[in-house]
């Protein structure tokens, strides 16, 4: 009777033991049951973002796309996961907003004037190395609207000209995928035309933004070095009354 009942209370600490376990090995996974997970905006122009967990490896990947399947940033977080609620997925939702809209840095870092100059400013941090000025070329009929544009004179060479009637200011910018910035200048001139050169930098996909308060324009940079080639797209064109 003795070695029965020393049997049940053995098997009944091995069954505790067994669903303690098991309950613990399934709360790990409670924060993201499915190691998967995208989300897409309402406005799906606007772009997405991808949360997704390997358990194998440990680690967690977060990546951001524009509207045009760019990845626009993406983040690796080793033995941690991130557990979805409405405030993890709003979260996402304004970084994915300030990606896209390109004031990621501007909205939490204090930032300063920008002296007006004729040339182009780069930003003294990761410069391989210095870049041809632009050649100030004549400038198009004038117009009552901010008008911008950017076309490919060369292999090496892209041209921005832009008509800013009411001197509002404009932020130029240039950057890689990688938010490298090669420049950066702020301008209020009414009437301008430049060339520049790009025959420096590696081969990749690049963006040129020209942004202002009213005015937004995004264009895609795509160089090959060694066909010597430039392409240009346009993602944003757009005048906000």
């Amino acid at each position: 009777m003795k070695k029965v009942l020393i049997s049940l209370i053995t098997l009944g600490f091995t069954l505790m033991v067994s669903i303690a376990k098991t309950s613990a090995t399934s709360s790990d996974r409670i924060g993201q049951p499915n190691p998967y997970y995208q989300r897409t905006r309402s406005d799906s122009s606007q772009g997405y973002w991808k949360l997704y967990t390997d358990y194998n490896t440990r680690s967690t990947r977060v990546s951001f796309y524009s509207g045009h399947d760019v990845l626009l940033y993406q983040e690796k977080i080793k033995d941690r996961y991130i557990k979805l609620s409405k405030r993890t997925i709003r979260q996402f939702d304004n970084l994915l907003s300030r990606l896209v809209d390109r004031n990621l840095v501007s909205s939490r870092v204090k930032s300063y004037d920008i002296l007006n100059s004729n040339q182009w400013n780069a930003i003294p941090q990761r410069i391989p190395s210095s870049f041809t000025e632009e050649a100030i070329l004549p400038v198009p009929a004038t117009s009552m609207m901010t008008t911008i544009n950017l076309e490919v004179v060369s292999g090496s060479q892209v041209k921005l000209s832009y008509i800013n009637p009411a001197s509002e200011r404009l932020l130029i910018t240039l950057a890689n995928d990688s938010f490298q910035f090669f420049y950066k200048k702020q301008s209020k001139i009414k009437e301008y035309a430049g060339l520049l050169n790009v025959s420096h930098l590696p081969t990749g996909m690049y963006r040129l933004e020209v942004d202002g308060e009213k005015k937004i324009a995004q264009y895609q940079l795509i160089i090959d070095q060694d066909k010597r080639s430039i392409k240009v797209n346009t993602l944003r064109n757009q005048f906000n009354p």
